[in-house]
């Protein structure tokens, strides 16, 4: 794990000085540095040491032919040094960044990438071809971003790092994605000239610029799976991810997905365990899902450490909050995200394993069941509109409005369509647009090209043999391709590497996703949302099974009401918003908890453009 800068720069233009620019991401790693120039191209690396803690694993790493660095894990790489002939004076170390560079110079980078089962980051210098290539896992659970101004290529592990070579504009379509989704999916950023790799994405600079996706060798093959195959695989992905010459713990939440880990990891002998206690405010909801956390961390014999968290924490300092997103993601979770990173380094835990993904992964979101349900219902006249206006009713638990919601999306729309608009979790396409300064005709076309390419990919993963997939599984692939990477993903990211450690998501696995996705709908929701799984990990304690689906609710509503403690701040940051974009926003009534997120989002806008120093008028 660690961050990394670097350029190509042609001859006799000026260089940044790496050493001093690498010290943007010295969270990222804090245990060495290195850089690295060779013609055009120059690398800046800051390590946090996790595999072979020794200076064989330091980076950037030469070859023969080819400069590397590798942010993040590659879990399979024992099994790859076994297939590769010994370099010529032996190997220095046993880290998976001397793997993987060594399988570039024996078998070339195409062959390589479609090896590579981990997540990562990747920067490679290629001396012969004087050509730089940089790839994102496939998940996106790694970052990295480029910019390219007047012929050179400035690219990082964090938005905040190419700041100093960007001209500081909001990009249009940044914002209105933004407004809309309450994150910035690749290949946009809140920058108008800084780009994300998509994930999986391989994009080569030098010569003959091309860019093009990793084709993960395991997923072109066909093959049979059984319902009764996945306890192994989650397993396998388990175990292969507690590769580490450093402390592991497990971020536990009481849900099935982190329980299911920690009863595999227990069974190596006992790790730290790390979960939040909420104080004042917290919902019984929350108070159980830590008394869960406890009790399985106990029998399990894990060393189990709660974290108190008072949900007020949120509204003392967002500034501070800010500085840690390097862009800013819609949750307030993200506070806890960093406590639970914050206490797991303090007790000496360097990697932490957490269960992100597996709603996605096995289809345990209540709106998977809601759109299964609008596939039947397909076919009744005017149940549609009846849907949608049932979705409405203020009195409804929100479980309830997702189902009928997700119901209502699939009803008679063109699929696309009713995921575009479930999506939109904030602001409707057309009010986005007009945030952002972009005419009403463009309303929505960014996240619809967006949703087109991941409809596209998600029908080019593993399927269930002799059939169409079906629109619940289109929904979930989705999901995993689109929601996952730029939202949960980056969020943990930005959280845990914060505060310098690793976190790893073994449920995510490329290989445990060979398996699942092979199977239907109807294997992974036989008995219901995520059914299969619980099947497979039946031992849980019943609480677990049956704990309804929650999310962390901080109490937007109440901070940013008229009299809140957060409503001084919100106000102040809309009319700076507002300036900022050039337009007079209307001062909203904070009378609900969608215009408490909504008011939430634009004042995190706001605070997060401040601190980069931004122009006014979007791009």
């Amino acid at each position: 794990m660690c961050g990394f800068v670097g350029y190509l720069i042609p001859q006799g233009k000026p260089r940044p000085d790496l050493a001093v620019w690498s010290q943007i991401v010295l969270h990222r790693g804090p245990d060495s540095g290195g850089t690295y120039h060779d013609g055009p191209a120059g690398f800046g690396f800051r390590r946090l040491a996790i595999q072979d803690l020794s200076e064989a694993g330091n980076q950037p790493m030469q070859g023969e032919r080819f400069t590397l660095m590798l942010n993040g894990e590659v879990y399979n790489q024992a099994r790859l040094r076994q297939e590769l002939a010994t370099p010529p004076g032996g190997w220095r170390g046993h880290s998976d960044t001397e793997t993987v560079l060594q399988a570039f110079e024996q078998w070339g980078l195409e062959r390589t990438l479609g090896r590579l089962n981990g997540m990562y980051a990747l920067a490679v210098w290629d001396k012969r071809e004087q050509e730089l290539t940089l790839v994102r896992d496939p998940l996106g659970v790694k970052p990295l971003l480029y910019l390219e101004r007047g012929g050179s290529v400035y690219f990082a592990s964090e938005l905040r790092a190419l700041r100093p070579y960007s001209r500081g504009r909001l990009s249009a379509q940044g914002v209105a994605l933004y407004a809309a989704l309450g994150f910035v999916p690749a290949p946009f950023s809140l920058l108008d000239d800084v780009k994300k790799l998509r994930p999986g994405e391989v994009r080569v600079f030098g010569r003959r610029p091309r860019s093009g996706f990793i084709q993960y060798g395991a997923w072109q093959e066909a093959r049979d799976v059984e319902p009764g195959d996945l306890r192994a695989a989650v397993e396998r992905a388990v175990e292969g991810q507690l590769l580490s010459d450093v402390p592991v713990g497990i971020f536990l939440s009481g849900g099935v997905d982190s329980s299911a880990i920690a009863h595999v990891v227990a069974r190596g002998g006992p790790l730290a365990s790390f979960s939040l206690r909420p104080l004042r405010g917290g919902s019984p909801e929350a108070e159980l899902d830590a008394d869960l956390a406890a009790a399985q961390a106990k029998k399990l014999g894990l060393e189990h450490h709660e974290i108190p968290f008072d949900p007020a924490e949120v509204a003392q300092d967002p500034a501070d909050l800010l500085a840690r997103m390097d862009e800013p993601v819609l949750e307030p979770y993200f506070r806890g995200e960093v406590l639970l990173s914050q206490a797991a380094r303090a007790a000496g835990v360097i990697v932490v394993l957490t269960g992100h993904g597996g709603d996605e992964v096995f289809m345990g979101y209540p709106t998977y069941q809601a759109v299964e349900k609008g596939e039947r219902y397909d076919r009744i006249p005017l149940l549609g509109p009846a849907l949608r206006a049932a979705s409405s009713l203020p009195f409804l638990p929100g479980d309830a409005r997702d189902n009928l919601r997700g119901a209502a999306s699939v009803w008679r729309q063109p699929f696309l369509e009713g995921y575009a608009r479930r999506s939109a979790v904030l602001f409707d396409a057309a009010t986005a647009a007009r945030l952002a300064g972009l005419p009403a005709s463009q309303a929505g076309e960014g996240l619809r090209a967006l949703l087109e390419e991941a409809h596209e990919r998600a029908q080019r993963l593993p399927s269930p043999a002799g059939r169409p997939l079906r629109p619940v599984e289109l929904a979930a692939r989705m999901d995993l391709l689109f929601n996952v990477p730029e939202h949960y993903n980056q969020r943990l990211d930005r959280a845990s590497m914060n505060a310098s450690v690793e976190a790893r998501v073994p449920l995510q696995d490329l290989d445990l996703l060979d398996c699942v996705l092979r199977l239907g709908a109807e294997a992974l929701m036989d008995g219901g949302l995520k059914g299969l799984m619980k099947q497979s990990f039946a031992e849980l304690p019943r609480e677990v099974l049956h704990r309804p689906k929650r999310h962390f609710q901080a109490p937007l509503l109440g901070w940013l009401r008229e009299g809140g403690v957060l409503e001084p701040w919100a106000r102040s940051q809309l009319k700076a918003l507002g300036q900022r974009l050039g337009q007079r926003l209307p001062e909203a009534r904070v009378d609900s908890t969608q215009a408490a997120y909504q008011t939430w989002s634009l004042a995190l806008l706001e605070g997060w453009a401040e601190q980069m120093q931004l122009d006014t008028v979007p791009a």
